[in-house]
């Protein structure tokens, strides 16, 4: 389980400074179009605005790796999005304006770059954020990569957890299957999740399950049984 969630966690982490990266590059190619082609037409030194561009790859690159600012990445919403990422712009491009200054170079660099680069990046890195979220919630939860996940839980309290698992913003589990433990659905469906068993006749039906996860909700319910279930899961692996 644990190797399951360190590949999930890699596959956030760098999916994440992918994304980063190439909206760097990509706003600040368009800024130095409109700036050179749009507002005034001249000619620029190509070689300056490469090793530029370079200067805003290291600082992306270092941004994701000490400042570990995509954690949570998939449980943030509108707003702390928007928020990290407006914070994000805003250091690269206070972090370009210390390294041009320090190299001597900041009066080669148009100012008008500067806040064309910050508007753009703000709003292309903002929309390729949402828009990965949206496709890993309703693409990747369904494939063969996703963590299967049985949720246990009693009649009384299904509705609730399977909606509010349903719902969740975590990206790497898909529940395919219930048990209601206290009661005999089995063959009906809850909140679009099959109900596989009840008490009777959970271990034998589990154990022909391909299931990466367990969520167990059982209020009320021996602390000694529970545990019990949770070491005759272990021990199914």
């Amino acid at each position: 389980m644990e190797n399951i969630r360190r590949k999930n966690k890699m596959i956030e982490t760098y999916s994440v400074l992918m994304i980063d990266l190439v909206c760097a590059v990509v706003s600040y190619a368009i800024s130095l179009f409109i700036r050179f082609n749009i507002i005034h037409y001249e000619n620029y030194p190509k070689q300056f605005h490469l090793m530029v561009g370079a200067y805003i790859v290291i600082l992306c690159l270092l941004y994701n790796m000490f400042l570990d600012a995509n954690r949570n990445y998939f449980i943030r919403g509108y707003y702390q999005e928007f928020y990290y990422t407006v914070r994000y712009t805003l250091i690269l491009v206070v972090g370009l304006v210390v390294i041009l200054y320090l190299m001597q170079q900041s009066y080669a660099f148009s100012r008008s770059v500067y806040g064309i680069f910050a508007v753009l990046n703000t709003f292309v890195t903002y929309a390729a954020h949402m828009a990965f979220k949206k496709a890993i919630w309703k693409y990747y939860r369904k494939s063969a990569s996703a963590e299967k996940m049985l949720v246990i839980t009693k009649d009384i309290l299904a509705e609730e957890v399977l909606g509010n698992l349903g719902k969740g913003k975590e990206w790497y589990y898909d529940v395919t299957a219930a048990v209601i433990y206290d009661a005999d659905r089995k063959g009906e469906v809850v909140r679009d999740v099959p109900v596989v068993a009840s008490r009777e006749d959970l271990y034998e039906t589990v154990i022909q399950m391909m299931v990466d996860e367990v969520f167990i909700c059982l209020p009320g319910e021996p602390l000694i049984e529970v545990r019990d279930m949770v070491q005759r899961f272990e021990e199914m692996g």
